[in-house]
């Protein structure tokens, strides 16, 4: 399996797992690096936003006070702007004798970063009696420079969706497609998919940022079964079983952190983030049922044992998997196998089911008239119910059943794609 570039960056995702206190914890030892110590600026950058999403923007002052008392004193007292200890920068004070001095230039980086964390999302105020550029620090390796606030704005909606189904395009490579949501929350917006590969998985990940806030989509494809999934860390806070399309989900909490996590043997999905419960069930509610393949090859097999084999529409672009189930019915032992598509608030359901007696099936319909359509020498019968196209027909002992709700959407088109398909 050929691996995105995405692979090759290095995982910081753990991280979002810790609570706020060992976060800040980090970064105050950070700015006691010494020269000849290793430093990962990318993780302090990567920390820093944690931050800013999970705190959200501090009263200016508030933010200000705890910049000074909390971070300043790490820097030995010295200016923000104070880059350099030579030609035309103030002064540094005499370092004593065994102390430790942080390297000023990323020293000030760092600085830079965590102030624009205490303060992001609550740029257009400032401290009073503080004079501080709207920009916040960002560097690499061996350069460094500051970008505008806004730099990182949110794109617009239509990018967004763009970027999501750029994102399942991916993630329909790796064979992870049906794990992951098809909608993400209100406010939030898709960032980039991390892939990497370790002995026993391939991992992705997408991170959603708001305003103040973020969560991320994890899912990880194990090699074979194992046990050693990992720890997650968890305050004392009950753990909740979540049941929503055939998957357990656990929720525990970890401070001002709540993850739920499910793993089938093969297949774990986890989402974390600074959400309320019932936002993280929003996002749990939005990933498919993981039965699609294992459902479809049951009906294939009970079609073949009929003399049948299974024919499908071609689903409009934008609908993705959300639902889909089967089901034997005593007592004829009849088959009902259906999967469902939504796009937005519109769904698009295709389904069949076997009889081996009479047919039972009853559908919902408004006054207006059924129309007869035939195509292929086959009659479809077409009715409406309240905004919800409706077509019904039967292939010898097999009934056939499909509604959509989106009215753009042709049903005629639907039913002649399936015999395209033939």
């Amino acid at each position: 399996m050929s691996v995105p570039e995405q692979s090759k960056k290095r995982d910081y995702s753990h991280y979002d797992r810790m609570s706020t206190a060992e976060l800040e914890q980090i970064l105050r030892l950070d700015f006691q690096t010494s020269d000849g110590q290793a430093s990962d600026p990318d993780a302090i950058f990567y920390i820093a936003g944690l931050l800013a999403n999970r705190n959200g923007p501090f009263e200016p002052d508030a933010a200000w006070e705890r910049f000074q008392t909390q971070y300043r004193p790490c820097a030995d007292g010295r200016s923000l702007y104070d880059w350099d200890d030579s030609g035309g920068a103030p002064a540094a004070e005499q370092t004593p004798p065994g102390s430790v001095r942080p390297r000023h230039g990323r020293q000030l980086a760092v600085l830079a970063v965590v102030l624009a964390a205490l303060l992001l999302g609550g740029m257009a105020a400032w401290p009073s009696g503080a004079d501080i550029p709207g920009q916040f620090a960002q560097w690499a390796d061996e350069t460094f420079r500051f970008v505008s606030a806004d730099a990182g704005a949110a794109s617009s909606s239509s990018t967004d969706e763009k970027a999501l189904r750029r994102l399942r395009s991916q993630l329909r490579e790796l064979g992870m497609e049906d794990r992951f949501p098809i909608s993400y929350l209100e406010g939030f917006h898709p960032g980039k998919l991390n892939v990497s590969t370790l002995n026993d998985r391939v991992s992705a990940d997408v991170t959603f940022s708001g305003a103040y806030r973020s969560y991320t989509v994890w899912i990880d494809h194990f090699i074979q079964p194992t046990d050693n999934t990992g720890t997650f860390e968890k305050d004392d806070t009950p753990v909740e079983a979540y049941e929503h399309n055939d998957q357990t989900f656990y929720i525990l909490s970890n401070e001002d952190t709540l993850t739920a996590t499910t793993y089938n043997g093969e297949f774990m999905v986890t989402v974390a983030g600074a959400l309320t419960r019932e936002e993280l069930k929003t996002v749990l509610n939005a990933i498919p049922s993981p039965n699609f393949a294992q459902y479809r090859v049951q009906i294939q097999a009970d079609l073949a044992q009929v003399g049948q084999s299974l024919y499908f529409p071609q689903i409009p672009e934008g609908f993705f998997p959300y639902s889909c189930s089967y089901f034997v019915i005593p007592p004829n032992f009849d088959a009902d196998w259906s999967e469902s598509y939504i796009r937005g608030e519109e769904y698009l359901t295709f389904g069949l089911t076997i009889y081996h007696g009479s047919p039972w099936a009853h559908y919902s319909k408004d006054d207006g008239p059924v129309e007869e359509y035939v195509y292929q020498g086959i009659t479809h019968y077409i009715f409406g119910n309240e905004g919800t196209a409706t077509a019904v027909w039967m292939v010898e002992d097999t009934e056939y059943y499909m509604w959509v709700t989106d009215a753009t959407v042709d049903i005629k088109q639907l039913l002649r794609s399936i015999y395209a398909s033939e």
